[in-house]
């Protein structure tokens, strides 16, 4: 399986503890899902707590803050959607609404 092949999922504050726990126990479970863990590594987040999926090809971490709007519309086009603008766009919209641009 291709890594374009896989579903996408957006766990973000993964580097807590309970966001850790979950990437692992989902990852282990779910062979045909990928994992973007968006997470601003605060006083919470720790990447000690993810080595266990660090090395996974369906692991992908992202170090930011899920108020930049910038960087919530790449990680859809790019992660998710790839070049399928079209059917991200009424999300976008609705994403404007509740992130204040920085």
């Amino acid at each position: 399986m291709t890594q374009q092949q896989f579903e996408t999922i957006l766990v973000t504050g993964g580097a807590g503890f309970i966001g850790s726990n979950f990437i692992s126990y989902f990852l282990a479970r779910n062979k045909n899902i990928r994992v973007v863990n968006l997470d601003l590594l605060t006083y919470a987040g720790d990447l000690n707590n993810l080595e266990e999926v660090e090395s996974n090809c369906r692991y992908i971490f992202v170090q930011g803050d899920i108020c930049n709007r910038k960087l919530i519309e790449e990680l859809f086009v790019s992660r998710f959607l790839g070049k399928n603008t079209k059917a991200l766009k009424p999300l976008l919209n609705r994403l404007k609404s509740y992130v204040s641009p920085l």
